[in-house]
Protein backbone atom coordinates (compact mmCIF):
# COMPACT_ATOMS: atom_id res chain seq x y z
CA UNK A 1 0.00 0.00 0.00
CA UNK A 2 1.58 3.39 -1.10
CA UNK A 3 1.88 5.78 1.81
CA UNK A 4 0.38 9.32 1.50
CA UNK A 5 3.35 12.16 1.31
CA UNK A 6 0.74 14.60 2.30
CA UNK A 7 0.18 12.32 5.51
CA UNK A 8 3.67 13.60 6.78
CA UNK A 9 3.29 17.10 6.38
CA UNK A 10 1.10 19.26 8.16
CA UNK A 11 -1.58 21.51 6.21
CA UNK A 12 -0.96 25.12 5.33
CA UNK A 13 -3.87 26.40 7.66
CA UNK A 14 -1.86 24.43 10.68
CA UNK A 15 1.52 26.43 9.37
CA UNK A 16 -0.57 30.14 9.31
CA UNK A 17 -1.79 29.42 13.00
CA UNK A 18 1.61 28.68 14.38
CA UNK A 19 2.48 31.09 12.79
CA UNK A 20 0.37 33.55 14.17
CA UNK A 21 0.87 32.34 17.53
CA UNK A 22 4.47 32.31 17.57
CA UNK A 23 4.01 35.95 16.25
CA UNK A 24 1.60 37.00 19.29
CA UNK A 25 2.84 34.40 21.83
CA UNK A 26 -0.85 34.35 22.62
CA UNK A 27 -3.23 31.35 21.51
CA UNK A 28 -6.21 33.49 22.43
CA UNK A 29 -4.79 36.64 19.92
CA UNK A 30 -4.10 34.43 17.42
CA UNK A 31 -6.95 33.28 16.73
CA UNK A 32 -8.63 36.64 17.64
CA UNK A 33 -6.73 37.53 14.30
CA UNK A 34 -7.78 34.13 12.41
CA UNK A 35 -11.39 34.05 13.65
CA UNK A 36 -10.85 30.70 15.51
CA UNK A 37 -11.23 29.98 19.18
CA UNK A 38 -8.37 29.55 21.53
CA UNK A 39 -8.78 26.13 21.97
CA UNK A 40 -9.14 25.33 18.28
CA UNK A 41 -5.60 27.27 17.88
CA UNK A 42 -4.46 25.38 21.02
CA UNK A 43 -5.76 21.82 19.52
CA UNK A 44 -3.87 22.75 16.10
CA UNK A 45 -0.49 23.67 17.94
CA UNK A 46 -0.80 20.18 19.78
CA UNK A 47 -1.17 18.24 16.74
CA UNK A 48 1.51 20.25 15.11
CA UNK A 49 3.74 19.19 17.63
CA UNK A 50 2.65 15.70 17.80
CA UNK A 51 3.61 15.58 13.90
CA UNK A 52 6.79 16.73 14.39
CA UNK A 53 7.64 15.06 17.56
CA UNK A 54 8.95 18.28 19.42
CA UNK A 55 7.83 20.92 21.35
CA UNK A 56 7.16 24.27 19.75
CA UNK A 57 5.95 26.63 22.61
CA UNK A 58 6.77 26.27 26.53
CA UNK A 59 3.63 26.70 28.32
CA UNK A 60 3.51 28.55 31.61
CA UNK A 61 0.86 29.65 33.71
CA UNK A 62 0.72 33.27 32.31
CA UNK A 63 3.34 32.94 29.43
CA UNK A 64 3.70 31.75 26.25
CA UNK A 65 7.09 31.29 24.79
CA UNK A 66 9.03 29.36 21.84
CA UNK A 67 11.58 26.77 22.88
CA UNK A 68 14.96 27.01 20.50
CA UNK A 69 12.62 24.30 18.45
CA UNK A 70 9.94 26.32 18.11
CA UNK A 71 12.15 29.49 16.81
CA UNK A 72 14.16 27.19 14.26
CA UNK A 73 11.13 25.83 12.78
CA UNK A 74 9.47 29.17 12.67
CA UNK A 75 12.63 30.45 10.68
CA UNK A 76 12.49 27.52 8.41
CA UNK A 77 8.57 27.43 7.35
CA UNK A 78 8.06 31.28 7.49
CA UNK A 79 9.73 31.79 3.84
CA UNK A 80 7.83 29.22 2.18
CA UNK A 81 4.15 30.56 4.21
CA UNK A 82 5.02 33.92 2.88
CA UNK A 83 5.86 32.65 -0.77
CA UNK A 84 3.10 30.76 -0.78
CA UNK A 85 0.76 34.15 -0.03
CA UNK A 86 2.96 35.93 -2.29
CA UNK A 87 1.98 33.57 -5.19
CA UNK A 88 -1.56 33.67 -4.96
CA UNK A 89 -1.56 37.09 -4.46
CA UNK A 90 -0.21 37.79 -7.53
CA UNK A 91 -2.11 35.31 -9.88
CA UNK A 92 -5.17 36.79 -8.55
CA UNK A 93 -3.93 40.14 -9.42
CA UNK A 94 -2.64 38.38 -12.74
CA UNK A 95 -6.30 37.83 -13.34
CA UNK A 96 -8.08 40.75 -12.56
CA UNK A 97 -10.02 42.80 -15.13
CA UNK A 98 -9.18 45.05 -17.54
CA UNK A 99 -9.92 48.29 -16.26
CA UNK A 100 -8.09 47.44 -12.96
CA UNK A 101 -4.09 48.27 -12.54
CA UNK A 102 -2.28 47.14 -10.22
CA UNK A 103 0.61 49.37 -9.70
CA UNK A 104 3.17 49.44 -6.90
CA UNK A 105 4.29 53.29 -5.84
CA UNK A 106 7.77 54.16 -5.07
CA UNK A 107 6.75 54.54 -0.75
CA UNK A 108 7.34 58.29 -0.59
CA UNK A 109 5.53 59.38 -3.85
CA UNK A 110 2.49 57.00 -2.65
CA UNK A 111 1.93 58.54 0.21
CA UNK A 112 2.93 62.29 -0.55
CA UNK A 113 1.14 62.38 -3.48
CA UNK A 114 -0.15 59.51 -5.44
CA UNK A 115 -3.18 57.98 -2.81
CA UNK A 116 -4.23 62.03 -1.89
CA UNK A 117 -4.49 62.49 -5.30
CA UNK A 118 -5.99 59.27 -6.28
CA UNK A 119 -9.56 60.40 -5.51
CA UNK A 120 -9.13 62.61 -8.65
CA UNK A 121 -8.34 60.18 -11.08
CA UNK A 122 -11.15 58.55 -10.53
CA UNK A 123 -13.53 61.41 -11.11
CA UNK A 124 -11.58 61.32 -14.68
CA UNK A 125 -11.82 57.66 -15.35
CA UNK A 126 -15.53 56.68 -14.41
CA UNK A 127 -15.39 52.75 -13.57
CA UNK A 128 -11.68 52.61 -12.98
CA UNK A 129 -9.68 50.67 -10.33
CA UNK A 130 -6.44 51.25 -9.24
CA UNK A 131 -4.51 48.65 -6.18
CA UNK A 132 -1.61 50.58 -4.99
CA UNK A 133 1.61 48.80 -3.22
CA UNK A 134 3.99 50.58 -2.29
CA UNK A 135 7.80 49.60 -2.58
CA UNK A 136 11.51 50.88 -1.05
CA UNK A 137 13.97 50.60 -4.07
CA UNK A 138 13.99 48.77 -7.57
CA UNK A 139 10.45 46.97 -8.79
CA UNK A 140 10.70 43.50 -11.33
CA UNK A 141 7.49 42.81 -13.00
CA UNK A 142 8.91 39.11 -13.50
CA UNK A 143 6.32 37.50 -11.29
CA UNK A 144 3.42 39.64 -13.26
CA UNK A 145 1.97 40.67 -9.96
CA UNK A 146 1.90 44.27 -10.86
CA UNK A 147 0.42 46.26 -13.87
CA UNK A 148 2.81 49.34 -13.60
CA UNK A 149 4.88 51.10 -11.43
CA UNK A 150 6.27 54.19 -10.38
CA UNK A 151 9.89 54.08 -9.24
CA UNK A 152 12.95 56.86 -8.12
CA UNK A 153 15.66 56.03 -10.13
CA UNK A 154 18.18 57.55 -12.08
CA UNK A 155 17.85 57.20 -15.60
CA UNK A 156 15.31 54.97 -17.30
CA UNK A 157 14.33 51.94 -15.33
CA UNK A 158 15.74 48.68 -17.05
CA UNK A 159 13.94 45.90 -18.88
CA UNK A 160 10.49 47.34 -19.04
CA UNK A 161 8.41 49.99 -20.88
CA UNK A 162 8.86 53.07 -19.53
CA UNK A 163 8.00 57.16 -18.99
CA UNK A 164 9.65 59.96 -17.26
CA UNK A 165 6.67 61.47 -14.97
CA UNK A 166 9.05 63.87 -13.60
CA UNK A 167 12.86 65.10 -12.50
CA UNK A 168 13.39 65.10 -8.48
CA UNK A 169 13.22 68.82 -7.40
CA UNK A 170 14.29 70.60 -3.83
CA UNK A 171 12.76 73.21 -2.03
CA UNK A 172 13.64 73.72 1.78
CA UNK A 173 10.21 73.30 3.97
CA UNK A 174 9.92 73.99 8.01
CA UNK A 175 7.22 74.00 10.36
CA UNK A 176 5.63 76.92 11.51
CA UNK A 177 6.25 76.03 14.99
CA UNK A 178 9.63 74.84 14.39
CA UNK A 179 10.38 78.82 13.23
CA UNK A 180 8.13 80.61 15.96
CA UNK A 181 10.61 78.72 18.14
CA UNK A 182 13.79 79.26 16.93
CA UNK A 183 12.39 83.24 16.29
CA UNK A 184 12.92 83.23 12.46
CA UNK A 185 10.69 84.10 9.24
CA UNK A 186 12.92 83.58 6.37
CA UNK A 187 15.62 81.08 5.01
CA UNK A 188 18.01 83.84 6.05
CA UNK A 189 17.02 84.46 9.12
CA UNK A 190 18.70 81.21 10.22
CA UNK A 191 22.13 81.22 11.89
CA UNK A 192 22.61 77.66 11.00
CA UNK A 193 20.06 75.37 9.71
CA UNK A 194 18.61 72.43 11.65
CA UNK A 195 18.78 70.20 8.33
CA UNK A 196 17.11 66.83 7.93
CA UNK A 197 19.52 64.48 5.41
CA UNK A 198 18.80 61.69 3.33
CA UNK A 199 20.28 58.60 3.99
CA UNK A 200 21.09 57.65 0.07
CA UNK A 201 21.78 61.23 -0.49
CA UNK A 202 23.76 62.94 1.67
CA UNK A 203 25.08 65.81 -0.14
CA UNK A 204 21.70 67.48 -0.96
CA UNK A 205 22.34 70.22 1.33
CA UNK A 206 25.66 70.56 -0.34
CA UNK A 207 24.60 70.76 -3.61
CA UNK A 208 21.39 73.31 -2.12
CA UNK A 209 23.60 75.81 -0.25
CA UNK A 210 26.45 76.05 -3.41
CA UNK A 211 22.72 76.59 -5.94
CA UNK A 212 21.73 79.56 -3.74
CA UNK A 213 25.23 80.93 -2.96
CA UNK A 214 25.25 80.71 0.72
CA UNK A 215 28.66 79.11 2.95
CA UNK A 216 28.29 75.28 4.14
CA UNK A 217 29.26 76.48 7.73
CA UNK A 218 25.51 77.12 7.94
CA UNK A 219 24.02 73.70 7.88
CA UNK A 220 23.76 71.57 11.39
CA UNK A 221 22.37 68.10 10.42
CA UNK A 222 19.33 67.59 13.27
CA UNK A 223 18.71 63.90 12.01
CA UNK A 224 19.46 61.44 8.83
CA UNK A 225 16.43 59.59 7.55
CA UNK A 226 15.34 57.30 4.64
CA UNK A 227 13.01 58.00 2.89
CA UNK A 228 12.10 61.78 1.77
CA UNK A 229 8.54 60.37 3.31
CA UNK A 230 9.82 60.01 6.79
CA UNK A 231 11.78 63.63 6.28
CA UNK A 232 8.50 64.90 5.45
CA UNK A 233 6.98 63.94 8.64
CA UNK A 234 10.40 64.73 10.48
CA UNK A 235 9.91 68.48 9.61
CA UNK A 236 5.88 68.48 10.19
CA UNK A 237 7.02 67.30 13.85
CA UNK A 238 9.46 70.23 13.86
CA UNK A 239 12.25 68.15 14.36
CA UNK A 240 14.60 70.53 11.58
CA UNK A 241 14.22 71.65 8.23
CA UNK A 242 13.80 69.19 4.91
CA UNK A 243 14.62 69.65 1.46
CA UNK A 244 11.15 68.21 -0.04
CA UNK A 245 9.20 67.82 -3.57
CA UNK A 246 7.00 70.80 -3.61
CA UNK A 247 4.48 68.72 -5.01
CA UNK A 248 4.81 66.64 -2.26
CA UNK A 249 3.48 69.22 -0.04
CA UNK A 250 0.66 71.21 0.78
CA UNK A 251 2.06 74.46 2.35
CA UNK A 252 0.21 76.28 4.99
CA UNK A 253 -0.37 76.20 8.63
CA UNK A 254 -3.99 75.08 8.21
CA UNK A 255 -2.75 72.59 6.57
CA UNK A 256 0.94 70.56 6.91
CA UNK A 257 1.82 73.38 9.06
CA UNK A 258 5.02 73.45 6.83
CA UNK A 259 6.19 76.44 5.40
CA UNK A 260 8.79 77.35 2.11
CA UNK A 261 12.15 78.86 2.75
CA UNK A 262 13.44 79.57 0.22
CA UNK A 263 11.64 80.07 -3.57
CA UNK A 264 15.11 78.51 -5.79
CA UNK A 265 14.03 75.13 -6.18
CA UNK A 266 17.23 72.41 -6.85
CA UNK A 267 16.99 69.95 -9.75
CA UNK A 268 19.12 66.85 -8.70
CA UNK A 269 20.09 63.40 -11.10
CA UNK A 270 17.01 61.23 -10.01
CA UNK A 271 13.87 61.47 -11.45
CA UNK A 272 10.14 59.66 -11.46
CA UNK A 273 9.28 56.99 -13.94
CA UNK A 274 5.88 55.38 -14.74
CA UNK A 275 7.03 51.93 -16.64
CA UNK A 276 4.74 48.39 -17.10
CA UNK A 277 5.96 45.31 -18.64
CA UNK A 278 6.21 44.91 -22.48
CA UNK A 279 3.19 43.04 -24.10
CA UNK A 280 0.92 44.30 -21.06
CA UNK A 281 -2.94 42.97 -21.54
CA UNK A 282 -3.74 46.01 -19.69
CA UNK A 283 -2.42 48.67 -22.33
CA UNK A 284 -5.40 50.93 -22.83
CA UNK A 285 -5.79 50.87 -18.84
CA UNK A 286 -2.25 51.49 -18.39
CA UNK A 287 -1.65 54.37 -20.64
CA UNK A 288 -4.62 56.16 -19.39
CA UNK A 289 -3.11 56.26 -15.94
CA UNK A 290 0.21 57.09 -17.19
CA UNK A 291 -0.92 59.78 -18.86
CA UNK A 292 -3.45 61.50 -16.06
CA UNK A 293 0.14 61.27 -13.42
CA UNK A 294 2.73 62.65 -15.54
CA UNK A 295 0.14 65.42 -16.55
CA UNK A 296 -1.13 65.86 -13.07
CA UNK A 297 2.57 65.98 -11.46
CA UNK A 298 3.39 68.48 -13.59
CA UNK A 299 0.21 70.60 -12.34
CA UNK A 300 1.56 69.70 -9.03
CA UNK A 301 4.73 71.14 -9.49
CA UNK A 302 3.85 73.95 -11.30
CA UNK A 303 1.43 75.02 -8.50
CA UNK A 304 4.05 73.94 -6.05
CA UNK A 305 1.48 72.13 -4.03
CA UNK A 306 0.70 68.56 -3.71
CA UNK A 307 -3.63 69.52 -3.96
CA UNK A 308 -5.37 71.92 -6.59
CA UNK A 309 -7.60 75.10 -4.47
Amino acid sequence: MKRSLHAALPSLDTLIVFEHAAAELSFTKAGEHLGLTQSAVSRQILDLEALLGIELFSRQKRALSLTPAGTEFRELVRPSVQGLQEAVLAMRMRMSPSNVVNISVAASFCNLWFIPNLPRYYQEAVGAQVNVVPHVGQVSFKNRGSDAAVVSSIGPPPHCCSMKLIDLALIPYASAALMKKLGVQRFEDFDTIPALQLIESSGLWSQYFAHVGWPQSRVNYSGTNGLHLLNYEAAVAGLGVALLPPEFVVPGEQHSGLLPLHDAMLTISRSYYYCWPEGSEKQEAVASLGAWLQREVHLARQRRSRLPG
